[in-house]
């Protein structure tokens, strides 16, 4: 039977965003997100990072890093609180006119940012319900590229002027729009959490990136 998925973008959302990451060691995670992803793993919910990836493309490093800064991304997760990605997806293409210089990955491809190439092939790898699905992003790519799969998308921002998420609420629909899987909800604190006694996914009402 098809599973829901918690889709999550990776900068801004997973690790601090500080541009393109030459050093691995550099990648630093959100604080307080091994723990939210944790906790979604112990719910049973699957998490996927589904991301735009255009440094092997722009000619900044090779494939072979940003499979390095995943292994970092993972092993910390793991480390801070014994928390793990289901699957991983990236998209390392980026077409001629954005700005692509690598013959190898300078193309126009599905996977990319804000199609759809990407969920769908996580819904075919893993038997996933993209329709009781979430996707949490920064960026209104992320937000399109859930409606255009019929997943909810939850559009967040990291306050560097607080040190909190807040949810963009203007984009997030309310509660009452949302899948009855695991209904959403908009709390006061700046964490991604599952409500055991609730059984519900909650996410912050200040923003979230």
């Amino acid at each position: 039977m098809p599973k829901p998925a918690v889709f999550l973008d990776r900068d801004g959302v997973l690790n601090q965003e500080v541009g393109y990451i030459f050093n691995v060691e550099d990648l630093q995670l959100i604080p307080g997100i091994a723990q939210a992803v944790r906790r979604m793993n112990d719910f049973g919910l699957f998490c996927c990072l589904v991301s735009n990836q255009s440094g092997p493309a722009r000619g900044y490093y090779s494939t072979r890093h940003v499979d390095a800064l995943h292994n970092r991304l993972c092993q910390l997760l793991a480390q801070e609180a014994g928390a793990h990605l289901d699957a991983l997806y990236y998209c390392p293409y980026l077409s001629q006119p954005e700005g692509g210089i690598d013959p190898d990955y300078t193309l126009w491809n599905t996977w990319r940012k804000p199609n759809t190439g990407m969920l769908v092939a996580a819904a075919w790898d893993h038997d996933l319900d993209l329709h009781h699905s979430f996707m949490v992003g920064d960026k209104a790519t992320d937000i399109d590229m859930a409606h255009n799969t019929g997943c909810v998308g939850i559009l967040v921002k990291w306050s560097l002027a607080t040190a909190s998420w807040v949810v963009d609420t203007s984009i997030t629909p309310p509660p009452t729009t949302l899948p009855p899987i695991f209904p959403l909800r908009l709390i006061g604190s700046c964490k991604i959490c599952i409500d055991d006694t609730q059984q519900s996914i909650q996410y912050s009402s200040t923003r979230m990136r």
